[in-house]
């Protein structure tokens, strides 16, 4: 059985870009330890108060929680040549579900994603707008009135039932956990042990995202040890720098918190025997990197002032690299067509094939930590920072006035190396009381200088986008 039946019905990615092996390869791979599901629904009604609970991390490590209850999350068959007739139907089910939001999100993409990589000046940015947009449509479902409004104008959805319906595609897309690919999402919702809320919009948080529920004492350093246990136990313990200080003030009331943690093998990897060292040209002036090298024919999209292709990752999505053209800064691409572009790549209809592509790019361990309050703003949600505006009645039927987010954090971080990519982001939002022709061309595509990069899943939207200034 040919490896394109995999994609037959369910994607519009024309065949010649998908190159898949003929069977799944007979050697199992092992599973990490924790790559597995997590625990099953807790049955803890949210009244009962604080429950103290070791353990719950994916990682398998002991977390001190505060844990009122926890998603089941759906087991997967496991890639092998054993479980093919398993594995098969339960990936062509899971890529269907793309269909239920096709197009949906290219408005929000298309504004979004450059807002969030334009504060990179000279250094690197990374960001998930995947991870974003999970916590803004949560970010929805406890907001109301012009806040909700907001919200709901940048994700591109008329009503909460749109929301709903695509982050559970989205969700139900994007897992994957079958031992040879890591695509794991995770939310939680984070609450104060004296403060009443609606069971209406914790049971929809669960029910709809998939949300863990936390309940404990704001401002304690147990609560916010708690919280970061959580975030690393769930973005594979890559973004422990980052989440160092991240804790709750003690006057909030509420806080969301969303993470994506994502590995993949290149489908070919590079080969450590062919690196070379050599000059990557910064802003700054030039760096030593290391880059990997690989031939191999295919398509070049072209846009205005860039240039870029992709690389496909072995029973998943995609990483793409636009190379911005020569005296063209990557910030100046942000303002043309690259936007579009990112909403969509395989859409684009400007590319050209070629029979050899050599291309050399550096390795690279990228990250970046950001509030995004100044980014939403921007991008119309101001509402739900302004005390007297933000509404959380959803949640909090007590508190008519006075609540704002104070900050958002995101951070995202991914590495690059000859076997593949590992890539992990979180968000977190408190809420407070205060506030085709040439075919025979051959073409050099050197990542040697600053150049952006994609990740896609299979359903092509980008799960973390970036940008290299230095390797």
């Amino acid at each position: 059985m040919k490896g394109e039946d995999i994609f037959d019905g369910i994607t519009d990615i024309p065949d010649r870009q998908v190159r898949e092996a003929e069977r799944p390869p007979k050697k199992k791979r092992r599973r990490l330890p924790w790559m597995g599901a997590v625990a099953a629904v807790l049955a803890v009604a949210l009244g009962l108060g604080v429950l103290l609970r070791p353990g719950g991390g994916p990682d398998g490590s002991t977390v001190t929680t505060y844990a009122l209850a926890e998603p089941q999350y759906p087991e997967q068959p496991e890639y092998s040549e054993e479980n093919w007739d398993a594995w098969r139907p339960v990936q062509r089910e899971r890529r269907a579900r793309a269909a239920e939001y096709d197009g949906a999100l290219t408005g929000f993409l298309t504004a979004a994603v450059p807002a969030l990589l334009s504060d990179a000046g000279d250094g690197n940015a990374v960001c998930s707008p995947l991870n974003v947009y999970m916590a803004l449509s949560m970010l929805a479902e406890v907001t109301d009135g012009g806040s909700r409004e907001q919200i709901l104008n940048l994700l591109g959805a008329e009503d909460l039932e749109d929301v709903r319906d695509r982050a559970s595609a989205l969700w139900a897309v994007n897992y994957i956990d079958d031992g040879t690919v890591t695509s794991l999402l995770a939310n939680s919702l984070w609450l104060d042990a004296g403060m009443k809320y609606a069971q209406d919009a914790v049971d929809t948080l669960a029910e709809t995202y998939r949300a863990s529920s936390f309940r404990g004492e704001m401002g304690s350093e147990g609560y916010d040890q708690a919280l970061r246990d959580w975030i690393n136990a769930n973005t594979g313990n890559r973004l422990t720098r980052e989440v160092e200080g991240l804790g709750f003030q003690e006057y909030a009331l509420l806080a969301l918190a969303s993470t994506v943690y994502y590995r993949a093998k290149w489908q070919s990897e590079f080969k450590k025997s062919a690196n070379t060292t050599g000059p990557f040209h910064a802003p700054g002036g030039d760096v030593e990197a290391v880059y990997m090298h690989q031939s191999t024919g295919g398509s070049l999209w072209q846009g205005q002032g860039f240039t870029a292709l992709y690389r496909r990752f072995e029973n998943s999505g995609n990483m793409w690299f636009i190379l911005p053209e020569e005296g063209v800064a990557v910030g100046q691409l942000l303002s043309g067509e690259l936007p579009a572009f990112l909403a969509d790549p395989f859409g684009w209809e400007n590319s050209v094939e070629y029979s050899q592509i050599r291309l050399a790019m550096p390795k690279f361990d990228v990250s970046d930590s950001r509030d995004l309050t100044s980014t939403l703003k921007s991008l119309g949600i101001t509402d739900v920072f302004d005390p007297s505006k933000g509404d959380f009645s959803p949640i909090l039927p007590d508190w008519r006035d006075g609540v704002s987010v104070s900050r958002v954090d995101h951070a995202a971080r991914v590495t690059v190396d000859e076997e593949g990519v590992e890539a992990a982001a979180f968000t977190v939002i408190p809420a407070d009381t205060n506030a085709a022709e040439d075919r025979d061309r051959i073409v050099d595509f050197i990542l040697d200088r600053p150049f952006l990069f994609l990740i896609t899943g299979d359903d092509g939207l980008p799960l973390f986008a970036g940008i290299v200034n230095r390797p």
